[in-house]
């Protein structure tokens, strides 16, 4: 059985950590961030590749990804950060109303 998992927006490895405990290993995560790639590193001790995937140049991702032709499972998770500013953006230039309260 193919086993391979991949992780997308990787972060600090939050969700990859879960899989692990259920038995299942990321091979590699990628995210933009280094600080995060550095962390996933350290928390799953497996590698993290900092990469933008909005790049045109898409040929450093097809080559990470070309060994693992047919995953088991590619975890994928935007930024929290990055989903709430897109939907603030879309309120604001959709007129949809649309109103965020963040509090800490």
């Amino acid at each position: 059985m193919n086993d391979d998992v991949i992780s997308i927006f990787s972060g600090a490895g939050g969700l990859s950590f879960g899989f692990i405990q259920a038995g299942l290993k990321p091979v590699f995560g990628i995210d933009i961030n280094q600080d995060a790639c550095q962390t996933y590193q350290l928390n799953l001790n497996s590698d993290c590749y900092q990469l933008d995937l909005g790049d045109e140049d898409q040929s450093k991702v097809r080559h990470l990804l070309t060994p693992y032709k047919n995953p088991l499972l590619l975890l994928v998770v935007p930024h929290a950060k990055d989903l709430v500013q897109q939907e603030v953006e879309i309120g604001k230039t959709q007129g949809t109303g649309l109103s965020l309260t963040i509090s800490h």
